[in-house]
Order: structure tokens, then sequence, then C-alpha cells
């Protein structure tokens, strides 16, 4: 019989290295990684659940997004805000960067360029990557009363629940904006606007973020919307203090 908890221990041990390592071992670490998996039946069956009705192409398009024609930014990278369906595209893209389907390098350059170096981009890609793929799947596991040992879920931290909501509430006002906005040139430098806002929040920029969301506020009072999006964004902004 498998021993789930070591199985589930050299998981997150895995994971625990990667988010350690450099970037110049990182595709060893994510083998390793991949490998902890592998070899795991409790571990295999998981990631057959979450995706075995989960379109990868559909989330590349939704998830990976281009910068609008013109804006500053090249890409950004959202994460899913269903964890079983954050653990199975972040899954899908370590299994692509295994095989050389992705460059990893490139990738980072693309959605995490932070200052022009590796190193940065590398730090963004573990914090905003590897680390929600291990909380992801460690909360999967504890959904489904998986013995995870040492790896239980701490309490739950009441800022990273209200900035989740928050990138929740930029997600889904970039996804339904242009239906409310008629005129294509605001709806193109709104669209901008928000593109810029989730880039900011992935880069933990709340600085940026402030001064970008005033200005998407001016925006929708310039073509006479009020969406209830925008209203909870101000509202967790005042509870987060930004």
């Amino acid at each position: 019989m498998a021993d789930v908890k070591a199985e589930v221990t050299n998981f997150m041990a895995k994971c625990d290295d990667l988010i350690a390592s450099k970037y110049i071992l990182a595709d060893a670490k994510i083998s390793e990684l991949l490998k902890s998996i592998s070899v795991s039946e409790e571990l295999c069956s998981l990631f057959k659940r979450v995706t075995e009705e989960f379109s990868y192409a559909r989330a590349k398009e939704e998830y990976m997004a281009a910068a609008p024609d013109g804006s500053i930014n090249r890409k950004v990278l959202i994460l899913p805000e269903d964890i079983y369906e954050q653990a199975a595209f972040i899954f899908c893209l370590l299994v692509d960067f295994d095989s050389g389907a992705i460059d990893l390098g490139q990738f980072l350059q693309e959605y995490y360029n932070v200052d022009g170096s590796y190193t940065s981009s590398y730090n963004a890609f573990i914090n905003q990557l590897v680390k929600p793929f291990k909380n992801a799947v460690r909360q999967a596991l504890k959904n489904e009363n998986i013995e995870i040992g040492q790896y239980a879920l701490p309490k739950s931290d009441e800022r990273a629940v209200l900035l989740k909501e928050l990138r929740g509430a930029v997600i889904r006002l970039r996804k339904t904006m242009g239906k409310m906005v008629e005129d294509a040139d605001s709806r193109y430098g709104m669209s901008v606007l928000l593109h810029s806002m989730c880039d900011a929040l992935a880069k933990e920029d709340y600085k940026t973020f402030k001064a970008l969301t005033v200005g998407y506020t001016f925006a929708e009072s310039y073509v006479g919307i009020d969406s209830d999006d925008l209203k909870k964004i101000c509202d967790l902004m005042g509870k987060l203090k930004l």
C-alpha cells in the first residue's frame, strides 16, 4: 500500500527545492518535481482528475494574454481563481518547460521581465507561479481529506484572501468591460488600463495599481458606465489600505 503521506512530503520538498533554487538549476528542479508526481499514485490520480475536463489551449488563450497593441507592456500571465484549474494550468506549464515545448528563459523575459535580468525574472516566476502551484495542490489535497502532515495549510491570512478577491474583480472586469463600452477607442484605452492593472497586481506593485485604478475610474465616468466590479475593487483597496 502506498505511503501517501511520504509521497506528499516528497512532492512538497521538491516544490521547496525549486522555490529555493537559482535559475541555472531550474530545468533539473522542474524535472525532479514532475517525477515526484509521476511516482505517486495519489498525486497522479489528483492531476488526472483536475486535467480531465481542463482545456490547456483555452486556458493559455484566457490567462496568457498579450498586451493590447501599442501598450507599454508585453505579456501578462494571470492565474485562474479556482484552485483545481490553477493546479491543472500550472502543471501543464511545468510539463511544457520540462519537454522544451516552452523555453523557460524566453518565458521569463516575456511574462516576468522585472529589470531585464534572469535573476529578478526567475524570482518573480517563483513567487507568482511556483508558490501558488504548491499552495493550490496543498489545498486540493486538504479538500479531499488526504493526509499532508507538516504541510497542512496555515490559518487563513485575511490580507491574502482580500488580495485574491481583488485580483478576481480585476479579471472579471477585464473580461466584461468590452461588452459595456461601445466606442472602440475608449474600449481600447480601458483595455490597456485593465491589462496594466493585472500586471501591477502580479508584480505586487500596489502604488502603480492605485494610480491605474484612478485612471480607470475616470475612464468609466467618461464613457458613462458604473460597473459593480470597479466598486468592488475600490472597496477592497480601502480594506487593504492600498
